[in-house]
């Protein structure tokens, strides 16, 4: 027979290798503060103290808001001559009992109308509290909604205070991508306001 003429054949070769596969998903999202407080007056009076605007820094425990205290403090002087008054009663009924001059029920009344004007200060201190308003943590005011010399009543809305530390951002992602990410994927966020800027 006749020998059959061989021929070369082109083979190539590939190497596989298993390898992560990046992917990109853009998805909306939205910024949120979780720690956004709104000051609210307890007491109602003239705005005498407020230096701040939308934007200022505010330390914990700086003073933010000074209501007029006049009428308050007069109360409360009038409260502890009222309690110096019923202490120096009770003492002199007190005296009185021990040489049988005063009865036992007259001198349970003095104590109890001292201890409703201890009651009476430790309330007045309670309401000048109220009066100058601190801000409960470091943050930054993003509503000023007052101005010195206005009255307010209580419950009325004066301030609202964000702390920057605490901002968030909410993206959503479908369940077909949430299989595929992991902690601490890399992410970009870009605020639409702030342009092309990525962070």
């Amino acid at each position: 027979g006749t020998k059959r003429k061989t021929s070369d054949h082109l083979v190539s070769l590939y190497t596989a290798e298993v390898e992560p596969v990046a992917s990109l998903h853009e998805r909306p999202g939205s910024l949120r503060l979780r720690r956004l407080v709104r000051i609210f007056s307890q007491e109602e009076g003239r705005i005498t103290g407020l230096s701040l605007f939308e934007g200022d820094p505010v330390e914990s425990g700086q003073l933010l808001i000074q209501i007029e205290d006049d009428l308050l403090r007069a109360e409360r002087d009038m409260a502890l001559a009222t309690k110096e008054q019923k202490h120096l009663d009770l003492e002199r009924l007190e005296g009185l009992r021990e040489r049988r001059a005063a009865a036992e029920d007259e001198v349970a009344k003095a104590r109890t109308a001292l201890a409703i004007a201890e009651a009476e200060e430790r309330l007045l201190d309670t309401r000048l509290a109220f009066t100058r308003i601190h801000a409960p943590f470091m943050g930054i005011v993003t509503e000023r909604l007052v101005e010195p010399g206005d009255f307010v009543t209580k419950n009325t809305h004066l301030l609202t205070l964000a702390d920057p530390k605490s901002l968030v951002a909410e993206v959503y992602a479908s369940e077909l991508v949430i299989p595929h990410l992991r902690r601490g994927d890399p992410a970009e966020l870009r605020i639409d306001a702030l342009g092309n800027t990525t962070a």
